[in-house]
């Protein structure tokens, strides 16, 4: 059985993801969660505070179970090349989002935390920024540039905005293809696109 602190957490994430934070009260947060209004109170403080710990769950669960498959090649027996590597990254970022290791209710509250510092901060800092750079220095190596110059940085963003596209607007791509779910056999395809996309990509930078 779910403990009190379980349920507000639960339905908080919920209804966060679905209507924001200035959408949901304590009010509603205490009735569709079971629970006393004291509660809130009591377990967080403020609804402020319940949101934190809502971000805090998916920023752990994210920590944990996506950069686990995006570490660095120092980290790594046997690196990679720089190209294999990147696309060993992208297709582990893909592997991620699409097949729900993150739920929608977490991608939903993620997209949102994008546009609302300084929560993201705290996202950008600790996943995002070290996968981004990683990445860059790995182009930087391959196309003999900075891994700080404007294209570098630009060329990075799209080879991972490619994979994260597939989840973002997962819905567009279901009714065009009039399906209601990935099956394998799709998330294989579309893996095997983004491998051939990172390839024309980084192959048209390489130093003739």
């Amino acid at each position: 059985m779910k403990s009190t602190k379980e349920k507000l957490l639960e339905t908080a994430a919920e209804m966060f993801a679905a209507r924001g934070f200035d959408g949901v009260s304590t009010r509603d947060l205490a009735r569709e969660s079971g629970v006393n209004l004291c509660s809130i109170n009591y377990y967080f403080g403020t609804k402020q505070k319940l949101y934190e710990a809502v971000m805090e769950n998916v920023y752990n669960h994210i920590l944990q179970n996506c950069l686990a498959s995006l570490k660095s090649a120092s980290e790594i027996p046997n690196p990679l090349p720089p190209k294999e590597e990147i696309k060993r990254i992208i297709g582990s970022f893909f592997d991620f989002l699409c097949n729900f290791i993150v739920s929608d209710t977490q991608a939903k509250l993620l997209v949102k935390e994008m546009f609302t510092p300084p929560v993201y901060d705290k996202f950008y800092s600790g996943i995002f920024e070290p996968v981004l750079r990683h990445i860059s220095e790995l182009i930087a190596v391959l196309h003999h540039t900075s891994p700080d110059s404007e294209q570098t940085i630009l060329q990075t963003h799209l080879l991972l905005g490619q994979a994260l596209i597939f989840r973002i607007h997962k819905e567009a791509l279901f009714r065009r293809l009039k399906i209601k779910k990935y099956t394998p056999e799709l998330l294989a395809q579309i893996k095997r696109q983004l491998e051939q996309n990172c390839e024309i990509i980084l192959s048209a930078g390489e130093p003739k």
